[in-house]
């Protein structure tokens, strides 16, 4: 978190975001599933063959402006369920979620003093790196089993700006004046917006105690009110937010004291460990097929290095 602007925190590509992408896709798919799936595959049937285009420079034929107003009606119909359904997810969304976006949220304020910075910052992941990316490419999420026809892609394609938007607290202007119809849905969506990414990174008390441990690492945790309730667990026996976590939490509190040889083997170290788990991961579930790779040719460079790493137990610290 080496910077001033608050707003470009985790939106470049670096060794901790790639970290958490990886964190989100493996923690996060069935609940990704179970929460856009269903809508984006009503999406695709129902517009496979004419998109609620509101773009007058796509349209041709008389009667534009009212085949445009009918179309903003359909689009931002689709627009309301997708968002209604994100936003009850919350409840439900994985506590190992959860608790890393609580991390991100002590940090931020530790930092910057500012409530408002910490939007910014978990929207980056939830929206910018999972839900936008998911309803523009559905099949790369296993939510269809193929790329989506042209006139549904470029529905997905106006959901995702509009929600891109909505994520980062701007509405449309000069650069996309036909959008700014939506700019109303934006407007009345902001404080829940907001609601909603607070509800994403509180920690019950029983889990804040589990952080504690962290201290070492990230310094003072902030005090979780007694009067949070636990909402439902989410049990993983895979990669956890808490070694998530300690692989981010240095750079970020520490960037001039960062020893890259030792995150990165690090981080190699928590994947490598739970290598046999993924594998086993359910479809709905798996890991892209390209880690597997790149953990194979880490382990072979290791190897030849260190000497082997086991891929069960706890392995010796560098």
């Amino acid at each position: 978190m080496n910077t001033d602007n608050a707003n470009i925190i985790f939106r470049g590509n670096s060794l901790t975001t790639k970290a958490l992408d990886y964190f989100l896709k493996v923690a996060g798919m069935q609940y990704l599933h179970e929460t856009l799936m269903p809508l984006i595959r009503n999406i695709a049937s129902k517009f496979s063959k004419e998109a609620p285009e509101v773009d007058p420079a796509r349209m041709e034929g008389q009667a534009v402006d009212t085949v445009i107003k009918k179309n903003w009606k359909r689009l931002l119909e689709q627009v309301g369920l997708i968002w209604d359904s994100i936003y009850i997810s919350a409840a439900t969304m994985p506590r190992e979620l959860v608790k890393v976006f609580y991390l991100i949220r002590t940090l931020i304020l530790e930092k910057y003093k500012d409530e408002r910075h910490i939007y910014p910052a978990i929207s980056a992941f939830l929206f910018l790196r999972f839900f936008c990316p998911a309803i523009l490419n559905p099949k790369l999420f296993d939510i269809m089993a193929d790329h989506p026809e042209p006139q549904v892609a470029r529905t997905l394609t106006l959901i995702a700006k509009i929600l891109q938007c909505l994520s980062n607290g701007v509405t449309f202007g000069v650069k996309e004046p036909y959008m700014v119809e939506a700019n109303r849905f934006l407007e009345r969506n902001t404080d829940r917006f907001s609601m909603f990414i607070s509800k994403c990174s509180i920690i019950t008390p029983e889990e804040h105690l589990d952080l504690i441990q962290l201290q070492p690492q990230i310094g003072p945790i902030a005090h979780i009110p007694s009067s949070i309730q636990p909402l439902n667990t989410y049990a993983s026996a895979r990669v956890t937010a808490m070694e998530v976590a300690q692989t981010i939490a240095s750079p970020l509190t520490r960037p001039n004291q960062m020893d890259l040889r030792r995150e990165l083997e690090a981080m190699y170290r928590i994947f490598y460990q739970h290598m046999t788990a993924l594998r086993e991961l359910p479809p709905s579930e798996k890991v892209p097929s390209e880690l597997f790779a790149h953990l194979n040719s880490l382990k072979a460079a290791h190897d030849a290095y260190d000497g082997p790493l086991q891929s069960t137990g706890s392995p010796p610290v560098p």
